[in-house]
């Protein structure tokens, strides 16, 4: 919380004390009573969460947005249209790609770019491309897919080379790369 908000909850506090103290008796009787206390107090902790909410909501997301790995990614997303349909392919990330206001609509793939119609069982990961690039961007197309994330997370001793879905989405046409880092692609498709 912050300091302004705690001397103002400590400030209101005295001041609730010394007015009920100070009250004659049989006027406020029924403020006296010990619910009336808990029901003014949790009105004044209530208007204090809800004046410093926004306050701190825009700071958890600045927060997320500066880490180091998925922060420029996860902003990215977060700017993208609600019900925007999204498919991840290389390592698995999955909280971002609902969005920070749950607005996105995340949808499991197959390595070509169609629906997935396996159990997941043991392995989240959409594996390799095994069509050409233009037959991967019809599938995507016919999945409904709107947003494309490529991950290639680094790890001591892996291969630099990006999952085969990133070289294809390069080489068609209308794929358009909204942001690329070491680790993260997001490409938008059909706009």
């Amino acid at each position: 919380m912050a300091p302004a908000a705690l001397v103002a909850l400590a400030v209101t506090a005295a001041l609730m004390a010394r007015a009920w103290s100070l009250a004659p008796i049989g006027q406020w009787d029924r403020m006296r009573s010990p619910a009336a206390g808990f029901a003014v107090g949790a009105l004044v902790v209530a208007a204090l969460v809800v004046g410093v909410h926004g306050t701190k909501a825009t700071a958890t997301a600045a927060a997320f947005h500066q880490e180091p790995l998925f922060g420029r990614a996860a902003a990215v997303l977060d700017r993208q249209p609600a019900g925007a349909r999204v498919a991840v392919f290389g390592d698995q990330w999955v909280y971002p790609t609902f969005g920070a206001r749950h607005h996105l609509r995340p949808v499991r793939l197959d390595g070509d770019g169609r629906i997935a119609t396996g159990p997941i069982a043991d392995a989240m990961a959409p594996g390799p491309l095994t069509v050409d690039p233009a037959a991967f961007r019809a599938n995507l197309r016919a999945s409904g897919i709107e947003i494309v994330v490529v991950i290639h997370l680094p790890h001591p001793g892996r291969s630099p080379e990006w999952p085969t879905q990133q070289a294809a989405l390069e080489s068609v046409g209308d794929a358009v790369l909204l942001h690329r880092d070491g680790s993260v692609a997001v490409w938008a498709i059909d706009r």
